[in-house]
């Protein structure tokens, strides 16, 4: 484990969940970079997010962890360590912003 998001506010539109559930994602840009967080578990954390629905903000948590094609690319590249990097987390909450609702 790297380290761990602790009630990161998000958007919750900026979350891409695949239609089944089955994968899901969400990027933070932030000037020249961009870093991709991919859910480890999308499946335990899909009615989560559906319950979220209609939410604008909601606060997510959980452990962080290189992705690995990101470790091997980056190994052959400054580019990928430079400009973007690739996560996998395993969420543990999806949260309502407002009030601690989830």
């Amino acid at each position: 484990m790297l380290r761990s998001l602790n009630e990161y506010e998000i958007e919750r539109s900026r979350i891409i969940y695949s239609s089944d559930g089955a994968s899901a994602y969400f990027t933070i840009s932030s000037g020249y970079y961009s870093d991709s967080y991919y859910f480890c578990n999308p499946g335990e954390m899909y009615q989560d997010y559906k319950d979220l629905q209609g939410e604008t903000l909601i606060k997510i948590s959980g452990d962080l962890f290189w992705e690995c094609q990101y470790m091997m690319n980056s190994s052959n590249s400054s580019y990928y360590t430079y400009y973007y990097k690739v996560y996998n987390i395993k969420v543990t909450e999806l949260k309502s912003e407002l009030y601690g609702k989830k």
